[in-house]
Order: C-alpha cells, then structure tokens, then sequence
C-alpha cells in the first residue's frame, strides 16, 4: 500500500511535487499535460538522469497551488494519472536544505575543508560503553539531543 507523501523521511507539503515512474518517452510538455488535469502547472521537468533499471523516469512538477499538489500527493500517489497507462509513485519533493541524515543536519562546512565526517555506528558485538562513546560523539558532532533509539 501507498502512504501518500507521508512517512518516516517526507518533505513537508509544497506547490512542488516528486513522481516517479513516468513512461521512458515523456517529455516536458506530456507531463505538464498530464499533470494540468489536476491544477495550474507552473513548471515542470522529466529528469532523464533519473531512469530506473525499468527504463521509467521521475519528473518534477510545480502546482499554483499547495491546495493542487497536496490533492496530487494525496489522490494520485500509486494510482494511473489521466493519460498515463502506469501507476507512478508521488511525493512532496524535497527541498535542498544540505546533507541530511536520520540525526538531522551534519555541521555547515568549512570553506577549503572536507565535510564532516558521521563516525561509524558501533557492530552488535560492542559493548555498552562502547555504545554510550558513539552516542556521545554523534550528540557532541551534530548537536542533538539522542534520548531514544528512534531520534538517532
């Protein structure tokens, strides 16, 4: 079953969507066609880097509206838009805010230096202390609180 634009890792709502598995022959104008059924398209674009094993390509498409692309997200996510004869995956897209991980965002880099590096999550073999050391560093690099497994 499909979560329409929800789940552990979703962008918040925008005019902007993400849909994947768009036909290997649509072009730009196709998708605005496709996607103009449910709102004023202001932009769109197919990413032709993006292709799948499958041969389908994801496509970025900009509604008017939050009200448009929010019924989009929500009504077409694993469904067959008008026009199309597959069903394609939708999802809010995700803004370009920087590296992002499960612990939130790295530290901003230093001009003329490499990013930060995460360091290694310890194997299960390792002991508690072990374990507490690693937390320590990841709260110390990322300055966040980890008080339960699901906020790391």
């Amino acid at each position: 079953p499909h979560m329409p634009g929800y789940g552990l890792a979703a962008a918040p709502p925008s005019r902007n969507i993400y849909v994947a598995g768009l036909p290997l022959g649509i072009d730009d104008a196709r998708l605005r066609e496709v996607f103009s059924a449910y709102g004023e398209v202001i932009w769109c674009k197919v990413l032709r880097e993006g292709r799948r094993p499958d041969g389908r390509v994801p496509g970025l498409v900009e509604f008017a509206s939050l009200e448009h692309a929010t019924w989009v997200v929500a009504n077409v996510n694993g469904g067959i838009p008008q026009g199309l004869t597959d069903p394609v995956d939708v999802k809010f897209k995700d803004e370009k805010m920087g590296p992002m991980g499960p612990m939130g965002p790295m530290p901003p880099a230093i001009p003329g230096k490499p990013p930060p590096k995460r360091p290694p999550k310890p194997s299960k073999g390792d002991s508690p202390k072990e374990d507490e050391r690693w937390k320590e560093s990841l709260k110390n690099r990322a300055n966040i609180s980890l008080g339960s497994p699901l906020n790391w």
